[in-house]
């Protein structure tokens, strides 16, 4: 779809805002009845199960052209379109955007500066992907308690996988534009 187009959707018209910055692929549905937006998983991720002291919702950095600028200002667009609650893929309704918007950044901020080291470094997938695991689940660790969320055993085992998947999309994603680079220099 693109930007701005519609969908007659039983009596109403969904329109698609296109929400680069998770994937090049990527838009998002607003729902003027509901007054709300589907997005996908371009607003994050928020397992039922760690949001036990109130919110707590980490971006998904997972595919290969995932682009930290446009995925924060893929937070601004949501934000900016109206919709007073969002629909995750992962998962249900959000109805505080501006915390969740707080949150995502902070996660996005981190993983920018993970990016910024992959396009500037030298080491290879492997490498990189291992270090960033690490690095990610320090982050998180961080962020988690900062909302009041002590981390335990069970909730590790939930999100190991999102964690490895987001360092493999920002080390790729790095290491991508690290060759682009090269080819016009």
């Amino acid at each position: 779809m693109e930007d701005g187009e519609e969908i007659s959707f039983h009596g109403t018209k969904l329109h698609s805002i296109y929400t680069r910055g998770h994937a090049n692929h990527h838009f998002c549905l607003l729902d003027p009845v509901l007054a709300g937006i589907f997005t996908g998983d371009s607003f994050g991720l928020a397992y039922p199960g760690l949001q036990r002291n109130g919110l707590f919702i980490f971006p998904s950095t997972s595919p290969m052209d995932f682009d930290p600028t446009a995925a924060k200002e893929t937070l601004d667009i949501i934000l900016a379109s109206g919709a007073k609650r969002a629909f995750l893929t992962h998962f249900g309704e959000l109805r505080d955007l501006k915390a969740a918007r707080k949150q995502l950044l902070e996660h996005l901020n981190f993983s920018e500066s993970l990016y910024d080291r992959a396009l500037s470094g030298k080491e290879e997938f492997v490498a990189l992907r291992n270090r960033f695991v690490a690095e990610l689940k320090n982050n998180f660790t961080i962020l988690a308690s900062r909302a009041g969320l002590n981390m335990t055993t069970e909730d590790w085992r939930m999100v190991e996988t999102d964690l490895r998947l987001n360092a493999e999309g920002i080390a790729f994603a790095g290491i991508k534009a690290r060759a682009e680079k090269k080819c016009v220099n």
